[in-house]
């Protein structure tokens, strides 16, 4: 839990640092391009004033560079409208819309001014070139001062935008319109008079330009934009603060989890390395422990007979015995040797020190058993006087060879302490229970767990009347008979994947053939719920198949386990299935839970058959009290381990019904 509120913090932190950084730069790019383009804006209309105001006076300049500025700001009032930050600013954005439209309006005044200001140009410049070329010697010098004052009062008016001085040139035009049959008065008359309509509207449209109040628009935009923006960094500043607080509360936060996930992950590792009821030390411990020591010297204290006290006095009372044989290891063993103790077992304990040539091995040990002798375990009253037996060694594997020491010593039933010798030949015993298991794990997890078929013969016809499907194993080299590995894979836990590996692949080889095939079931099969769990999907997915199906049923397993056979018995043969007993006579042979089953077939052991060639009365009688029974009982029987011609022949004499054996044919791959 500490763990996931860790990652979840840590997440939010690691979350809320990147969005408000994401937040805060984005804000901060924006308001500056904003700003950049507000400044920019305010730039280009300065200076399409500049040149309106140059316009103003030198009536000729050219408008090309004006109709850029008013494109370049265009596009920056395109630029702002789109920006959703500077809408977010609601009074900088409604003052930008005010003036985006006044400064629209002052353009279109200044396309207008381009309209008045193209005749009024021409118009000028003629009147000017005409002054130029006034003939003096043939004109009336009345008239010429007149045309002289009209060209000096359009340069002053044209000069100062002053109407007073196109008003003055109206009251001489009146004066030449006397002037008759004079073409140089006509068209300087003509030019004049445009000059005297269009100026006027040239300087209103000059003065209304100039005089727009876009500026001051812009200036209210620009100021409005900063008060909110700075109000909205008091908002940032805030948060800013806030989340530093959050960061640091959740960095201390973090820290505390992480000392405190600490502590409990020391915790879980002691529990972990620790035996719950004695509080020694547990077997995972014990293998570190050794890693680690240069020359361990193991001993292996079991309690003898101590099934015996929970048997008899109850679990509760176990218990107390062991925590007390944890206490008393601890007291007797002298601590000089700096021994570690641990508990490995249900009554296994394990003394662990550093071997040196000078220890007396077997005098620690006899020191242990003695002070049991002597000081008995009080529990309610009752005293109980443990004798332990010793199993010692400081050779490796050490565990290993302490247990085959102790396992020997049980066996000789005289001492109480044995040094483990390597000539034990247990060791090879457990080497090739390892070979043993390596390979049964590699062939359950690669799948190389095989069924081969071996026929089943008719002794009164010679013909194949069914299969029997054996397990082989794949051993690194060759297929090789499953048997030799059973008892592994049973302590291992893993004989139910065996069952079921081998019942698939049957099942899929048989379920299209109607032929009929019989498959090895132990009691540990019968008496496993996930293995009946699978034969049930079995009839649901295969509901044809079980029909053809006999299962053999190895006797002396069965014997101890009468109800689970017969409640399985009834199962399978509700579907239809046969029953067999496989190795019958090879043990103690029950004759009575063979008559309250409904047994098809009994399969005479393979001990009892593979010697009749040697002419043995004794087991031909053993063979014939067998037939006798099972025809009585109209039971069928079937010899196994046939290996000869001689051999078959007195199977058939023994009115044996069925003969399996290498004499016809070995286990198969396929089927013929």
């Amino acid at each position: 839990m500490k763990k996931i509120l860790l990652i979840i913090i840590g997440g939010i932190v690691v979350i809320s640092l990147i969005a408000f950084n994401h937040y805060t730069r984005n804000y901060f790019d924006n308001n500056d391009k904003i700003i950049k383009d507000l400044n920019l804006l305010k730039q280009k209309e300065l200076m399409l004033n500049y040149e309106i105001f140059t316009i103003s006076v030198y009536l000729y300049k050219n408008f090309d560079y004006i109709v850029k500025l008013e494109k370049e700001i265009d596009s920056i009032l395109e630029s702002l409208s789109n920006n959703r930050e500077f809408k977010n600013k609601r009074n900088a954005y409604k003052d930008f819309l005010e003036y985006k439209k006044d400064i629209k309006l002052k353009i279109q005044k200044i396309y207008e001014l381009e309209i008045v200001i193209a005749p009024l140009k021409n118009a000028d410049m003629f009147v000017s070139e005409l002054i130029k070329k006034l003939p003096y010697s043939k004109l009336d010098p009345k008239y010429r001062r007149l045309w002289l004052k009209i060209a000096s009062n359009i340069f002053l008016a044209k000069s100062s935008l002053d109407k007073i001085f196109i008003r003055d040139i109206n009251q001489t035009l009146k004066i030449l319109k006397k002037v008759k049959n004079n073409s140089f008065n006509e068209v300087f008359m003509k030019n004049v008079e445009l000059i005297n309509k269009l100026f006027p509207i040239y300087v209103v449209g000059i003065n209304n330009i100039l005089n727009s109040k876009t500026q001051e628009e812009l200036n209210k935009c620009f100021n409005d934009f900063l008060l909110e923006t700075n109000s909205k960094l008091r908002i940032i500043t805030i948060v800013s603060i806030l989340l530093i607080i959050f960061v640091i509360a959740s960095i201390l936060l973090i820290l505390y989890l992480f000392f405190a996930l600490e502590k409990e992950n020391e915790l879980l590792k002691q529990i972990s390395i620790t035996d719950s009821l004695t509080n020694l030390y547990n077997r995972r411990k014990l293998e570190e422990d050794i890693k680690l020591c240069k020359k361990p010297l193991l001993f292996l204290v079991n309690i003898d007979r101590f099934k015996y006290y929970n048997d008899f006095y109850g679990n509760k009372v176990g218990d107390f015995i062991l925590k007390e044989t944890a206490k008393y290891l601890r007291m007797f063993f002298d601590n000089k040797y700096s021994p570690q103790f641990y508990r490995i077992g249900a009554d296994d304990f394990c003394i662990l020190i550093k071997y040196e040539e000078n220890i007396d091995i077997k005098h620690l040990a006899k020191n242990i058993i003695d002070e049991f002798k002597l000081n008995p375990i009080v529990y309610d009253e009752l005293e109980f006087h443990i004798f332990v037996s010793i199993g010692i060694s400081y050779f490796h594997p050490i565990i290993e060879t302490a247990d085959i020491a102790l396992k020997k010593l049980k066996k000789m039933k005289k001492n109480n302490i044995l040094i483990y010798n390597p000539n034990f030949q247990e060791e090879k015993k457990i080497e090739e229970n390892i070979i043993k298991t390596s390979i049964l794990k590699k062939a359950i997890e690669n799948n190389m767990i095989i069924p081969y078929f071996q026929s089943i013969v008719s002794n009164k016809t010679g013909e194949i009347i069914k299969y029997e499907v054996l397990a082989r194993i794949y051993d690194g080299e060759k297929m090789v008979s499953i048997y030799p590995f059973l008892k592994i894979a049973k302590e291992n836990k893993v004989y139910k994947h065996i069952t079921k590996m081998i019942y698939k692949k049957a099942f899929e080889k048989f379920k299209n053939k109607n032929m009929e095939f019989s498959l090895n079931i132990s009691i540990d099969d019968i008496e496993d719920e996930e293995i009946m769990e699978f034969l049930h999907n079995s009839v649901k997915n295969y509901p044809k198949l079980f029909k053809y199906i006999t299962f053999e049923i190895l006797e002396d397993d069965a014997i101890y386990n009468y109800q689970s056979l017969k409640d399985f018995i009834i199962f399978i043969k509700s579907k239809g299935s046969k029953v067999a007993i496989d190795d019958f006579g090879s043990g103690y042979s029950n004759f009575e839970h063979i008559l309250n089953l409904d047994i098809d077939y009994l399969k005479i052991d393979g001990s009892l058959i593979k010697n009749l060639d040697k002419d043995d009365t004794k087991m031909e009688l053993i063979i014939e009290t067998i037939v006798n029974f099972s025809k009585k009982t109209k039971i069928e029987t079937i010899a196994e381990f046939l290996h000869s011609e001689k051999v078959w022949q007195k199977v058939k004499k023994l009115n044996i019904d069925y003969s399996q054996g290498y004499y016809f044919s070995k286990p198969k791959r396929d089927i013929e």
